[in-house]
């Protein structure tokens, strides 16, 4: 009985002590912490986003550590960390920037104290329960941010089947426009501005922001930044209801010369956006626009399209509240379908051909390249003989020593009752010598392999803005942790999955845990075990690896090359004024005073580029490596269609076609050394570099025509 009650007396105090910490105020009720994960509830698959963590106000301020954790299949445990200090007597919220496996069982949210004790949290799954919160499922449908244009779902998702299809080809518009998930963010109150994330990487799972041109001038400053940050590296933003004050607010110095618009006034809507009446709406103020810049083909008087940076923007002088009120339904999807449709279009493809039969016949030439770069990537060697005779040797011995010498050993001493505990001691002696012998014989090194894609322009002014996407991976011969702080100081390093699950993508087995400096998201060491992969991915702004200068002199094109990597380069190809140059191999690198020269004439020029350049190329030989899972040599054209490199790939092709611009490709292999340099014994690096430079003259003119 006295035993009972030390008991009853020890479990009281433990809830004592679990509601005090729950209840840190007298009266007050529990600390809550909720997360508001990805934008309106969606969450992009294998890309950061913004998860919003929410703690409920307490009377006192509590310092802690914020943490929201996912679990899944393959031992997966994801944690991203933050510091957090509650404002007294009011809700606090966290944003952070959090990466989104593809595939998960539950997210929690949860609140720590400063020595790692759980003060309060939050579970949450894809089915819901009584002890958890539902979460949707991450996808690869696009989201698309809608700022300041709630009537935007009209057109897509589910609302795109409201309206009954005409013909084929509209029930084809519609099956696309039912892909795309459209999250509508609002200013709580005329004249302020909405919420929108304050890291370039939020944005890495939105496919398009649409800005209405009102709402864009009360951004913040921080918020602009962001935005055209993200749009330089290859983002895609489309703005409506433009003027001349959202166009230098949106695009900066971005704003390409001749671009603006007129007071606005009625005008007939073009047949391709609904045909139907007039709309008021801003014309082009000229159809003469710099950097590649065009009149929509859509509506050509009143919209624009062109590159910035490395991304791509639409600038519309309709007002869409104005539209939205005097078009029919089926007009106002013809409107959205055809130009923001139009404009996101390879993301709606790729997301409608990902709900196929999941035959390897008939994956699209993207996933192919997924599965190429990974399975490169994943090369590493053989465990060879000396590990299993290694472990052969350990098995003849333990027979041996557990039989004739046993026996004759034990006889001898007088301990034959003894003989199951010195055969436990032997197994013992044998399972360690199996488990540390085959790392000492291991036939090769720990490697990193890396395939590393490099986009840059040269910017207004001078100087060159470039962006890399690095993805890495590492074989272990050894159990290590790695150290990824040799990554670059402005890049988000997060793991890859497997692409081998044509369903959906596996997810990545392991840990990794990120803490918050400043507005980046650093990961912490990792720990791989022996003959293990694992594989990471890394992207953001970087210095190019070369410098390119493209002149000409008459019929005569100069590509001038410097830098460390110029010596190694295997193949380069310009593409000026729609037509190609295919300069390297068949051209003579030339050593100059200060790097290497390539020379070609006009009559070099192609209308088609190399073949490992081309994208159509290379689909049925890479094919088979898709599905067995084999490995060869991605081509630059793989290489490129990778998930931050495709976003770039219509602002460098635009550049390309320009009689002002020369856009180089070039690519090349070296042992450069990206990530885990602190295990890695062998590096191997695959380079595609895509740069943007404008043309130099010297002495004579090119020739009306040449290039063109």
């Amino acid at each position: 009985m006295r035993l009972l009650l030390v008991l009853l007396l020890a479990f009281s105090c433990t809830i004592v002590r679990a509601n005090a910490i729950a209840q840190p105020g007298t009266g007050e009720l529990p600390l809550t912490v909720l997360a508001d994960a990805g934008f309106g509830g969606h969450l992009p698959a294998d890309r950061w986003t913004s998860v919003r963590v929410i703690v409920s106000p307490r009377q006192d301020s509590i310092e802690g550590i914020v943490r929201v954790r996912f679990t899944g299949p393959g031992g997966m445990d994801l944690r991203s960390i933050a510091p957090l200090t509650t404002t007294p007597g009011r809700e606090t919220v966290l944003p952070m920037t959090v990466w989104i496996p593809s595939r998960f069982d539950t997210m929690q949210v949860e609140f720590l104290d400063l020595r790692g004790r759980r003060l309060a949290g939050t579970r949450y799954d894809q089915s819901g329960s009584s002890t958890s919160i539902h979460i949707q499922a991450p996808s690869i449908n696009p989201i698309v941010l809608s700022v300041g244009i709630p009537g935007l779902v009209r057109a897509f998702g589910s609302d795109a089947y409201l309206r009954t299809p005409q013909d084929d080809g509209e029930r084809e518009q519609l099956d696309l426009a039912a892909m795309a998930r459209i999250v509508s963010v609002a200013p709580m109150a005329p004249g302020q501005a909405p919420w929108l994330p304050t890291t370039v990487a939020a944005y890495d799972g939105v496919s398009a922001v649409v800005l209405d041109g009102s709402v864009a001038l009360n951004l913040g400053p921080e918020v602009i930044s962001v935005l055209q940050s993200w749009l330089v590296g290859g983002g895609r933003v489309m703005l409506v209801n433009a003027d001349g004050n959202a166009l230098r607010a949106v695009l900066g110095e971005h704003l390409p010369a001749g671009l603006g618009f007129l007071a606005p006034r009625p005008m007939p809507l073009p047949a391709a956006l609904g045909g139907t009446g007039e709309v008021r709406a801003r014309a082009l103020s000229s159809d003469v626009m710099g950097n590649g810049w065009k009149p929509l083909p859509q509506a050509p008087d009143m919209a624009a399209h062109g590159p910035v940076g490395l991304g791509w923007a639409i600038v519309m002088g309709l007002d869409a509240a104005d539209f939205a009120g005097q078009a029919s339904d089926g007009v106002f999807q013809t409107m959205w379908q055809g130009t923001l449709g139009e404009f996101i279009r390879h993301d709606l493809e790729a997301a409608r051909s990902h709900l196929g039969t999941g035959r390897y016949d008939t994956q699209s030439f993207r996933s192919l390249a997924n599965a190429s770069v990974y399975s490169w990537i994943s090369r590493s060697p053989t465990v060879g003989a000396g590990a299993f005779i290694a472990i052969f040797a350990m098995m003849m011995m333990l027979g041996i020593l557990l039989g004739p010498i046993d026996r004759a050993v034990l006889r001898r001493l007088g301990l034959m009752h003894l003989w199951w505990l010195v055969a436990l001691g032997w197994i013992a002696l044998a399972s360690l010598g199996a488990w540390l012998l085959p790392g000492t014989v291991r036939s090769g090194p720990s490697s990193v392999t890396t395939v590393r894609v490099i986009d840059g322009w040269t910017v207004p002014g001078g100087g060159v803005s470039a962006w890399q996407a690095s993805y890495t991976g590492v074989f272990m011969n050894q159990s290590a942790s790695i150290v990824l702080d040799d990554a670059e100081a402005s890049a988000w390093v997060s793991p890859m999955s497997s692409p081998w699950d044509f369903y959906g993508s596996s997810a990545p087995s392991g840990q990794m845990t990120w803490n918050a400096t400043r507005d980046m998201m650093r990961p912490l060491p990792t720990v791989a075990r022996l003959w293990t992969m694992r594989h990471f991915q890394e992207h953001g702004p970087t210095a190019p690896p070369m410098a390119f200068r493209f002149a000409v002199d008459g019929g005569r094109m100069q590509l001038h090359l410097s830098g460390p990597a110029a010596s190694r380069l295997e193949h380069v190809s310009v593409h000026t004024g729609g037509k190609w140059l295919n300069m390297l191999p068949g051209g003579r690198l030339q050593s100059t005073r200060d790097g290497f020269l390539l020379v070609a004439s006009w009559q070099d020029f192609s209308d088609a580029p190399s073949s490992l350049f081309e994208g159509s190329t290379g689909v049925d030989s890479h094919r088979q490596y898709a599905w067995y899972d084999g490995s060869t040599k991605p081509t630059p054209a793989m290489m490129t269609q990778l998930a931050a490199p495709r976003t770039r790939t219509m602002a460098l092709e635009a550049l390309g076609t320009h009689e002002d611009w020369a856009v180089v490709y070039a690519t090349w292999s070296d042992d450069h050394r990206s990530l885990a340099g602190n295990v890695g014994e062998e590096f191997r690096t695959l380079w595609a570099c895509r740069l943007a430079v404008p043309i130099e003259t010297i002495g004579v003119a090119r020739p009306a025509g040449v290039g063109q």
